[in-house]
């Protein structure tokens, strides 16, 4: 399903999600992918804005911090699933909010293989899945 909102805008916004809770190197794991998907974004000139949820600021309440992923969610065009994903509730609430609003999810290391395997593929080609 194409993103009204990303023909707009001319980028396209993906949402990290991965565990967090419990996970001690967790802003590094959240640092790497983002220095991933950007390095990406300049390689193939796909303009990708990164949400990144592990940059929040500490002292919230757990519930709190679930508030604002899943308004970063519902903005992002697309859903990137960090190794561990499934051991998280919230990332998996994550997940869930995105296929139910039919956002295209994908294991963050499939997503940049898409692009590196042909580097001719359309964002919309990406939104479509």
């Amino acid at each position: 399903m194409k993103s009204q909102n990303f023909r707009t805008r001319n980028n396209m916004v993906v949402y990290l999600s991965g565990p967090i809770t419990g996970v001690a190197d967790y802003k590094q794991n959240f640092e790497k992918a983002q220095q991933a998907l950007e390095n990406l974004s300049v390689k193939y000139n796909l303009n990708i804005v990164v949400l990144n949820p592990a940059v929040l600021p500490e002292g919230l309440l757990p519930e709190e911090y679930m508030d604002i992923d899943l308004a970063m969610v519902r903005v992002a065009d697309v859903v990137l699933l960090l190794d561990g994903w499934h051991q998280s509730p919230g990332a998996e609430l994550e997940r869930d909010l995105a296929k139910y609003s039919r956002k295209p999810v994908y294991l963050i290391f499939d997503f940049i293989d898409l692009w590196e395997d042909d580097h001719q593929i359309s964002v919309y080609d990406v939104l479509e899945n």
